[in-house]
C-alpha cells in the first residue's frame, strides 16, 4: 500500500510531498553544476585543472559511497536529506571564497563538498523510493524523479547565466536561500523523521557492523553478478561528466547572436526531460538492459560526430538527440537498480553504493579526459573521443551481458 501524508482532510502520496525540497536542491545544485566549472576554469585559466577539481569531486563521492552502508542502516531517507542541506551550504561558499583568493585549493574544498552532498542527495532520494513506495510505483517514480532533475538541469543554467552578470555575493544568496527553503518544506511535512532515524541509528550502534574491508567484499559479491550493469551506468555517467564539465564553456563556443551560451545545456536537459517522461509508458518488463545498451551506442555515435561538424545548428541538433538517448539509458539503468535493490532486502544500500561506485569513478575519470582533451583537441574533438571510447563499450556490453540479473550468490 502506499503511504501518505495528511494534509487537512486530504490525503496524499508521501511521494508528491517529498518532490518538493528534492526539487530545491536539485535547483540549487543545477545553478552551481553551471557556476562551478566556469568560475573554476576562469579563474584557474586551465581547463585541465578544472577537470582535475571536478574530478576531485567524485573521488570524495567515491570514498563516500565505500562507507555509506557502513555508517546508514535502510530507511534513513530523512537522515540524509538533512545531512544534504547542512553540507551543501558550504558549496556555494567556498567556491566565493576560491574566487576571491585565487586559490586553487577553496575550489578542491568546495569540490569535495559537492561529492559528499550530492551522494546523500542520491541516496535519500533512491531510499525513500524503495522504503516507502511500492514495487509496482518504482518506474513512475523513477520517471518524475528524472524529469524533475531534467527540468532544474534547464531551469539552473538559465538563472547561472543571469547570476553571471551581476555582483558575485548574489550566487551565494540565491543558493543559500534555496537550500534553506528545501530544509523548511521538509521540516513542516515531516517533523519527527530525521529525530526517529537518528534514534533508530543510535539503538543500532550495538549491533555488529562490518568493517571497510568487510564492506568492500560484500560489495564485490554482488559486483560479480551485476558487472555489465555497472558498467552500462559508468558509461552513461561517463558521458554525462563531459557536459558537466566543460558544457557551460562549450556552450559560450557554439553560441550565436540569437542563442545564448547556456542554450547547449538547455537542449541538452530539454530532450532529456522529453525521455524522462516517455520512461514510465514503456514497455519494461525483461532484459531492459538491453535496450539502455542499444539507447548508449547511439549516444556515442552521435557524440563521435561532434568532431565532424561546424555549424552551429547542427552541433544543437546531435546534443539534443544525445541529451534523449542518454536519458532513455540512464531511466532504464535507474529502475532496473531499484529491482534489485528490493531483492537485496537488508543489502539495499549495498546496491545503492554499487551503483553510486560507477558514476563516482565515471566523474573522477570523464572531467580529467574532459579538460585534457579540450585543451589539446578543442571541445568538439575532445567529445568524439568520448564517442569512441562508448561506442567500444558497447560493443563489449553486448557480448558479456546476460539476459537477466541474478543476486544467487555467496557474500
Amino acid at each position: 500500500m502506499r503511504h501518505t501524508l495528511s494534509l487537512g482532510q486530504r490525503q496524499i502520496p508521501k511521494i508528491a510531498v517529498f518532490i518538493l525540497p528534492i526539487s530545491l536542491i536539485l535547483l540549487a545544485d543545477s545553478i552551481m553544476s553551471y557556476l562551478f566549472p566556469v568560475f573554476t576554469e576562469k579563474t584557474l585559466t586551465s581547463n585541465t585543472q578544472m577537470g582535475l577539481v571536478m574530478g576531485f569531486s567524485s573521488l570524495v563521492g567515491f570514498l563516500f559511497d565505500l562507507i555509506t552502508p557502513k555508517i546508514f542502516s535502510k530507511r534513513s531517507w530523512g537522515l540524509m536529506i538533512t545531512c544534504t542541506i547542512v553540507s551543501a551550504i558550504f558549496f556555494p561558499l567556498s567556491t566565493y571564497i576560491g574566487i576571491q583568493t585565487s586559490h586553487i585549493a577553496w575550489f578542491f574544498f568546495a569540490a569535495a563538498i559537492w561529492g559528499v552532498y550530492f551522494e546523500f542527495l542520491f541516496f535519500s532520494a533512491q531510499d525513500f523510493i524503495v522504503s516507502e513506495e511500492p514495487k509496482r510505483f518504482f518506474q513512475k517514480d523513477q520517471g518524475l524523479l528524472s524529469s524533475i532533475w531534467q527540468l532544474t538541469s534547464i531551469i539552473g543554467p538559465i538563472i547561472g547565466g543571469l547570476l553571471l552578470s551581476t555582483s558575485l555575493t548574489q550566487f551565494v544568496v540565491v543558493v543559500i536561500t534555496l537550500q534553506l527553503v528545501a530544509y523548511g518544506i521538509y521540516i513542516i511535512f515531516f517533523p519527527h523523521e530525521t529525530y526517529k532515524e537518528v534514534q533508530r541509528e543510535r539503538n543500532n550502534t550495538n549491533t555488529p557492523s562490518l568493517s571497510l574491508k568487510d564492506t568492500i567484499n560484500h560489495m564485490h559479491g554482488y559486483l560479480t553478478r551485476l558487472l555489465p550493469l555497472v558498467i552500462l551506468g559508468f558509461s552513461n555517467s561517463f558521458i554525462s561528466s563531459f557536459f558537466f564539465t566543460v558544457g557551460g564553456l562549450f556552450g559560450m563556443q557554439v553560441a550565436t547572436s540569437i542563442l545564448p551560451d547556456w542554450f547547449l545545456l538547455i537542449t541538452f536537459s530539454f530532450f532529456g526531460i522529453i525521455a524522462t517522461l516517455l520512461g514510465p509508458h514503456l514497455p519494461l518488463q525483461t532484459s531492459k538492459h538491453f535496450l539502455a545498451i542499444r539507447f548508449l551506442g547511439l549516444s556515442g555515435l552521435l557524440l563521435l560526430c561532434f568532431g565532424l561538424v561546424h555549424d552551429s545548428l547542427v552541433i544543437y541538433s546531435l546534443t539534443a538527440l544525445l541529451g534523449f538517448f542518454l536519458l532513455s539509458s540512464y531511466f532504464i539503468v535507474d529502475i532496473t537498480y531499484e529491482e534489485i535493490s528490493r531483492l537485496a532486502g537488508k543489502d539495499e544500500l549495498y546496491i545503492f553504493s554499487i551503483a553510486r561506485v560507477a558514476t563516482s569513478v565515471a566523474f573522477i575519470l570523464g572531467p580529467i579526459l574532459a579538460g585534457y582533451t579540450s585543451d589539446l583537441l578543442g571541445y568538439q574533438y575532445a567529445a568524439s573521443v568520448f564517442g569512441g571510447i562508448i561506442l567500444c563499450i558497447t560493443i563489449i556490453l553486448f557480448r558479456i551481458t546476460p539476459s537477466s540479473f541474478s543476486l544467487k550468490t555467496n557474500i
